[in-house]
C-alpha cells in the first residue's frame, strides 16, 4: 500500500506539473500518467479497503484482551479485600463473556483466512495485510531493508554459518 501511495503522490505531482505544459509531447505524457494513476487507484482501493477491515479487527481484539486484563485485575483486588461476590460477577460473567468474543473473532479471521486461501490468485491481497503480533520474519524484512543485508544471510543460523565457512574460504 505504501509503495502505491508514493506512486500515486509521485503522479499527482507529475500531472499537476504537465497541465501546465503547452506542448504537445507534454499532452501526451499527461494522458499517459492520468491512465497510469487510474490504475494506481484501481489498485490501491481494495487494499485500503482490506487494511482498514483487518485494523477494525486487530483494534477490537486489542481492545477486548484489554479489558479483560482489567477486569481479571480487578477481580484479584475484589478477592484481596473481600468482596467475593463482584470477584465472583466478574470471574464467572463479564470474563468468560469477553473471551467468547476474542475466541469468536478469531474465528472468523481464521474463516477469512482460509477464504481468501482458496481463492489462490483470483483473490485481491490474499495474504493479510496486519497481523496482531510481530514476528521474527517481519523483523527480518525490516533489518533487511535498512541495511541492505539479504533475508537469507539474516535468517541464517551460527551453525549453518559454521559449516559454511570452508566452502567460503576455498571461494577467496
Amino acid at each position: 500500500i505504501d509503495n502505491l501511495q508514493r506512486r500515486q503522490q509521485q503522479l499527482e505531482i507529475e500531472r499537476v506539473a504537465l497541465t501546465r505544459e503547452e506542448d504537445k509531447a507534454s499532452k501526451q505524457r499527461l494522458k499517459a500518467v492520468e491512465a497510469e494513476l487510474s490504475n494506481v487507484r484501481e489498485q490501491l482501493t481494495p487494499l485500503k479497503i482490506q487494511w482498514e477491515a483487518e485494523h477494525g479487527r486487530v483494534t477490537q481484539l486489542r481492545s477486548i484482551r484489554k479489558k479483560i486484563e482489567d477486569l481479571k485485575s480487578k477481580a484479584d483486588r475484589a478477592q484481596r479485600e473481600g468482596k467475593y461476590d463482584t470477584a465472583a460477577d466478574l470471574r464467572y460473567g463479564a470474563i468468560p463473556t469477553l473471551e467468547a468474543q476474542v475466541k469468536a473473532l478469531q474465528a472468523d479471521v481464521d474463516k477469512e483466512k482460509a477464504e481468501k486461501s482458496d481463492e489462490g490468485d483470483e483473490g485481491v491481497g490474499v495474504a493479510p495485510l496486519l497481523k496482531e503480533e510481530v514476528g521474527p520474519e517481519q523483523v527480518m524484512e525490516i533489518v533487511s531493508h535498512w541495511t541492505g543485508i539479504p533475508i537469507t544471510k539474516l535468517s541464517q543460523s551460527q551453525r549453518a554459518r559454521l559449516l559454511a565457512l570452508p566452502t567460503h574460504r576455498e571461494k577467496r
